[in-house]
């Protein structure tokens, strides 16, 4: 049986949309493109998971484990970028906007 520790990070850079108006109503882009379009915003976003991974019973063909016991801990960190006063996230009521 195998005892292994887990590091995994991941590390992102989107663009995401908000489609509602401060007041909760839909927003429906126009037909033509707006520049830039307010329902539109880029997020930089970091994940992580750390932790143990313990055999259980061995596998004894493949040497290695065929049952785990996992013990992890998982992280997130958003961070929306603002770029512009009229972008529709940051209009909104929202807690988590930021």
């Amino acid at each position: 049986m195998t005892t292994r520790l887990c590091i995994y990070f991941g590390f992102g850079y989107e663009e995401v949309g908000y489609y509602r108006y401060p007041d909760g109503r839909r927003y429906d882009p126009p037909a033509y493109i707006l520049k830039p379009d307010p329902a539109l915003f880029n997020r930089l976003e970091n994940v992580w998971t750390m932790g143990i991974r313990q055999g259980i019973l061995n596998d004894p063909a493949k040497n290695d484990n065929l049952l785990e016991f996992h013990l992890l801990v998982r992280g997130r960190y958003i961070d929306n970028i603002k770029e512009s006063k009229d972008d529709l996230i940051f209009l909104s009521g929202l807690n988590d906007k930021n």
